[in-house]
């Protein structure tokens, strides 16, 4: 095959949604490795210290009996791509209301932070920041596969 035979060959087998489809395989793999990273991370902050040892306004909550941290959980739901950019949607929530009075506070008590600080935290945003970067990679070697077994076929 001659070199400009390979060219047209290529031109003609490449796409843009070869590039998006790699990209949306990727990116959904992203969405739900850090969405359970976040939901792990609020386990372990939330499950320090142990019954009687009420925490203090501004502090992430002590465990007590254990129902918090095992409200945490994951959802991951496919969306109607018009909807949602990427047709991927994570929740990451706890099923309890006083999950929330914790973290936000009430007129009754404090806040007791953890959601947040869990995820401005630089345990989490280290976490993205590799996990995007191999995604990158990911989708690169993906193209250029699909791109060899084109030019092969």
């Amino acid at each position: 095959m001659t070199k400009r035979a390979l060219q047209a060959k290529v031109e003609d087998n490449f796409s843009s949604k070869l590039v998006i489809d790699a990209f949306n395989r990727e990116m959904s793999s992203v969405i739900l490795d850090t969405s359970i990273a976040v939901q792990t991370e609020i386990k372990k902050l939330i499950s320090k210290y142990g019954p009687g040892e009420p925490s203090y306004p501004g502090e992430p909550p002590h465990k007590q009996t254990g129902n918090l941290g095992r409200s945490w959980g994951v959802q991951i739901k496919k969306q109607d791509v018009k909807r949602i950019k990427g047709g991927i949607k994570a929740s990451i929530g706890s099923n309890l209301d006083y999950a929330y009075y914790l973290e936000d506070g009430t007129i009754y008590m404090e806040a007791r932070p953890y959601i947040e600080p869990t995820i401005e935290g630089a345990k989490i945003q280290k976490f993205i920041k590799k996990r995007i970067g191999k995604a990158s990679k990911n989708v690169i070697k993906d193209i250029k596969q699909k791109v060899q077994e084109a030019v092969t076929a």
